[in-house]
């Protein structure tokens, strides 16, 4: 038997292809390529569990509040960037981290 050593490894079988899910969600994809300017490879896992996918992509806009950034009405995006590392950084969140 075979070890598995990450929980990538472990879940990725079940991931959604990506073209499914820029088929089923093009406004929440097209958000985040615009805001972290990368497609963002936690999404097909994500997707795993719908509910997650959608909660993670209406919460995180609107806690950082990107509606306004993305209109030049908020915090500078680079400073905003910034926040958004050192806080991820902070609480230990290597995905967080490397996303913001």
């Amino acid at each position: 038997m075979t070890e598995i050593a990450t929980l990538y490894e472990e879940l990725l079988p079940a991931a959604v292809d990506r073209e499914l899910l820029e088929s089923r969600y093009p406004a929440m994809i097209g958000l985040a390529r615009e805001v972290l300017g990368v497609y963002a490879n936690g999404f097909s896992l994500m997707e795993i569990w719908p509910v997650g996918f959608r909660t993670y992509n209406l919460i995180v806009p609107n806690f950082t509040n990107i509606p306004f950034s993305l209109f030049g009405l908020g915090p500078p995006r680079d400073l905003l960037g910034l926040a958004m590392f050192e806080a991820s950084r902070t609480a230990g969140c290597a995905y967080c981290t490397a996303n913001s």
